[in-house]
């Protein structure tokens, strides 16, 4: 089993229905029960607070990345702490230091740091799994207008070449474990 490889986990910072809730601690248990590590970013609040609270009860390396927009927030007990400057620093820190990128349902901020890492990863700016989590369908719309880009001439590459989708934690943690698997042979 690959081991010790950081996972960055982007999610809400919000209080959020139960089923999200659900679907984060599932994640991060499986996450845990394959020794990787929780990257993210470092919050105290709704789903970030979830995800952190159970790698803890876990076992689990906690990695936070932090900027001080976000100061009075940050979590205190973590294995290692990043500071950045700003929310763009952050970003690329989050990136950084990170294997894979795992994404959950999240608001602005959580498509935000998920555009970003998926144009770079077109570009070629790195090659790093990753895992768009559709729980309970949060990202059909998203989903529907990516097929539009791509019926209409606006994306250079099949969406499927950048991300894999998956409408549940095990199967990104089984797609994450091939990948790895891969990489190493």
């Amino acid at each position: 089993m690959i081991k010790n490889k950081r996972i960055c986990v982007f999610l809400s910072a919000s209080d959020v229905p139960e089923k999200y809730k659900k679907a984060t601690l599932e994640l991060i248990d499986l996450m845990a029960e394959s020794d990787y590590m929780l990257v993210y970013g470092g919050s105290e609040r709704g789903l970030m607070k979830v995800a952190a609270d159970r790698m803890r009860e876990k076992g689990g390396k906690i990695v936070s990345v932090v900027s001080g927009e976000f100061r009075e927030v940050w979590r205190k007990d973590v294995d290692e702490q990043i500071e950045c400057a700003n929310i763009p620093d952050r970003k690329k820190k989050l990136l950084v230091n990170s294997d894979a990128i795992i994404v959950l349902p999240g608001g602005t901020g959580t498509l935000d740091e998920y555009t970003e890492i998926v144009e770079t990863k077109k570009w070629g700016n790195h090659n790093k799994p990753i895992i768009l989590v559709n729980t309970d369908g949060f990202w059909d719309g998203l989903l529907d207008q990516y097929k539009r880009m791509q019926s209409e001439g606006f994306l250079g590459k099949k969406i499927e070449e950048v991300i894999f989708v998956t409408g549940t934690s095990i199967l990104a943690i089984d797609y994450l474990n091939r990948m790895f698997t891969n990489e190493d042979k």
